[in-house]
């Protein structure tokens, strides 16, 4: 194989990897919601151009069968167009909704707000609160009864406790004070009898 026929296929090659991607580019070519045309044909413009002259032919975009460039472009402007109805029928199904949670809180707001009451109704109406509130009350009451007696009952429990500790605390008083003269002192001697008794007996010895 000479090196004019490797150059040959290298240069094939290149041609077809550049095609493929400039191919690929335009079928994922997409238009971001919001953004104008002139910025569209911008960046496609853009994206041909980043395929340099000297890797493709001066003419082979141009070569390419029309049909197939036809197809390109109309593929593309098919893609934008059902992306731009997606989000155009997403819009309206949410405008929808909330229309409609608009009118079944007008529904539900008109039928609280003007249901009718007959005249006699209202007398018996005012009468079934009147009861409702005085129910309340006696509950009020009862249970503040109720209260003020269990607080009866802990004050007289506190009082009890009270005279219980002041009884054990007079006791332990009393068995330490007994405690105390039964143990002798620290440094006195057992053989020599208990303190009170040598101050009794001096000692009478030379």
């Amino acid at each position: 194989m000479s090196v004019n026929s490797e150059a040959g296929d290298q240069m094939d090659y290149l041609r077809l990897k550049k095609n493929l991607m400039l191919r690929n580019g335009i079928l994922s070519f997409n238009r971001v919601e919001g953004e104008s045309v002139h910025e569209l044909r911008r960046q496609f413009k853009a994206l041909v151009h980043q395929h340099p002259a000297h890797d493709i032919p001066e003419r082979g975009f141009i070569q390419l069968p029309y049909a197939k460039a036809a197809h390109l472009l109309d593929h593309m402007a098919k893609t934008i167009k059902k992306k731009e109805k997606d989000q155009g029928m997403a819009t309206l199904l949410e405008q929808l909704d909330d229309l409609a949670q608009k009118v079944n809180d007008l529904e539900v707001l008109s039928k609280g707000k003007y249901k009718y009451i007959p005249p006699h109704k209202h007398q018996k109406t005012k009468e079934k609160q009147g009861y409702k509130i005085e129910e309340v009350l006696l509950l009020i009451l009862h249970k503040v009864d109720k209260h003020d007696r269990l607080l009866e009952e802990i004050r007289e429990n506190v009082m009890m406790l009270n005279q219980m500790t002041a009884s054990h605390s007079l006791l332990i008083q009393l068995l330490g004070s007994k405690m105390d003269q039964l143990i002798p002192l620290p440094n006195s001697d057992p053989t020599k009898g208990w303190p009170y008794e040598n101050e009794a007996t001096p000692n009478t010895e030379i």
